[in-house]
């Protein structure tokens, strides 16, 4: 049986997606790989480095004390001591907690058996000192104590040493990991743009083709020629049909229109990443440009674990999506209060709201009734509304959140009202559609084009309905309805 056109688009599209799939789960799970290699960094070895920097301070610190204690007998400054003695030891337990390699952990073992025996040396002088001997030999202690102070910096360098050339080795390997990805994903995209490209002309050619033999068979017969077509080979079942279609008429008519097929074309989206932002903050790091600045490679660290959380969160959105339009998203309904959930939302947005000077305010009628609703979707649907305003808010500008109930249809009325910009009317329709950008005239604003799609998905599936209504330069009001069950 010869496959539609139809099926034949779908078997294409299957294909481009089972392409773009690899390439999604692959970039998830270096993604996650790179995550993991950052977290170690910033939760173990950095920590680990801090740990020992914080510990040769302290060992200096009580060296000095327990030199002046000594010469000049101050209670204070033995007090001091005790008190730096106490932040060693357990600081030196925190470090041994994070420490897994063999080598840093003989290393961190050492460091405390010196340590005991440092603070009993010290001990034991201070006990001939308060009993008043002269005869202990002062230099010999001191001497001693040196010993085993500069044996723990020594340890401790060591354990800052070897940490360094982990968090090292990290970051080539979340480096290079990085490059792979990229490589692959840019190769698997390349081949799918192949196969989309073979495919389309396949299509294409065996589509068009027959359409050119009916349009000569169509010429022929408004000349007066009524042959019966013959059968098209590898034609799709509709042209198929329609040639069958044609040998009928051609018994009866003398001319016939030549029929026009319409093909839409499907299109891919481009995923975009913020891989350049990893790639660059890893480099940094690589390259240990800002060595000298522990402060600033935690921060770097936390710009990729950022960038990681987004690119992320972004496949979740297209998949979300994906998961709408194929009616597989599993939802999570509960008869709830709309206005909790909308006061929830607006709660992240009122320091932004503040930050650019917008007067974010929230109308709600007094006893507006419970309905049912998931909760998360719900919010996620507010998240795009009150974002999208701020994104075309000025400063010092006004959004109003009003909920409304309407008794006598049933339902409640959720709008955003904000006096930005404003959209042409003819866009008010396709700003649901996803990947729609609105072109404005100015600066295009970062985002994905995915919100109020999954927004529209979300309304529909409670059973509701969502639309805008805007004047140029006056704002934009988007409202939404949910049904009281």
């Amino acid at each position: 049986m010869r496959p539609t056109i139809f099926k034949r688009l779908v078997i294409g599209n299957m294909v481009m997606l089972g392409f773009l799939i690899l390439v999604s789960a692959y970039v998830i799970y270096k993604l996650d790989v790179i995550q993991k290699l950052t977290q170690d960094i910033v939760q173990i070895d950095t920590r680990s480095i801090s740990y020992c920097e914080n510990l040769s301070s302290f060992m200096l610190s009580m060296v000095v004390f327990e030199k002046k204690y000594i010469i000049s007998k101050d209670i204070d400054y033995y007090k001091k001591y005790g008190e730096l003695e106490d932040e060693f030891r357990h600081a030196l337990v925190a470090l041994q907690t994070i420490l897994s390699s063999e080598e840093t952990v003989k290393e961190a073992n050492d460091i405390q058996q010196l340590f005991n025996r440092y603070a009993a040396l010290f001990a034991q002088e201070v006990g001939f000192i308060n009993a008043g001997s002269k005869d202990y030999d002062s230099a010999s202690f001191f001497s001693k104590r040196n010993q085993i102070a500069s044996q723990i910096d020594g340890k401790l360098d060591r354990i800052i040493e070897m940490k360094n050339e982990v968090k090292m080795k990290k970051l080539l390997l979340s480096s290079l990991m990085i490059d792979q990805s990229i490589k692959l994903t840019v190769t698997i995209s390349l081949i799918a743009l192949g196969l989309g490209v073979l495919i389309s002309i396949t299509n294409t050619k065996a589509i068009t083709g027959a359409i050119f033999l009916l349009e000569k068979k169509t010429r022929e017969i408004s000349r007066g020629q009524f042959n019966h077509i013959p059968s098209i080979q590898s034609a799709p079942k509709e042209i198929e049909e329609l040639t069958r279609h044609f040998n009928v008429m051609c018994s009866r008519l003398k001319e016939l229109e030549v029929m026009k097929t319409d093909f839409i074309s499907h299109f891919s989206h481009e995923l975009r990443t913020p891989i350049t932002s990893i790639k660059a903050a890893s480099n940094m790091l690589n390259m240990q440009l800002l060595k000298a600045d522990p402060e600033k490679e935690k921060e770097l660290s936390q710009l990729i674990l950022t960038e990681c959380d987004r690119l992320i969160a972004s496949i979740e959105k297209i998949l979300d999506l994906s998961k709408m339009e194929v009616y597989k998203m599993e939802w999570q309904f509960s008869h709830s209060d709309i206005v909790e959930v909308i006061e929830k939302a607006l709660a992240k947005f009122r320091p932004v709201a503040q930050t650019k000077e917008i007067d974010l305010v929230f109308e709600a009628e007094k006893m507006i009734p419970k309905t049912r609703l998931d909760e998360k979707r719900m919010e996620e649907v507010m998240n795009n509304l009150v974002s999208n305003a701020l994104k075309y808010t000025p400063e010092k500008g006004n959004i109003i959140v009003e909920v409304k109930a309407a008794p006598e249809n049933e339902k409640i009325v959720v709008s955003v009202i904000d006096n930005g910009r404003g959209i042409d009317e003819k866009d008010l329709e396709s700003i649901f559609e996803k990947f729609k950008r609105i072109d404005t005239g100015n600066e295009t604003l970062r985002g994905t084009g995915l919100g109020l799609a999954i927004s529209k998905h979300i309304i529909n599936a409670h059973k509701g309905e969502i639309w805008a209504e805007s004047q140029i330069s006056k704002g934009t009001k988007v409202s939404f309805t949910l049904p009281v069950v």
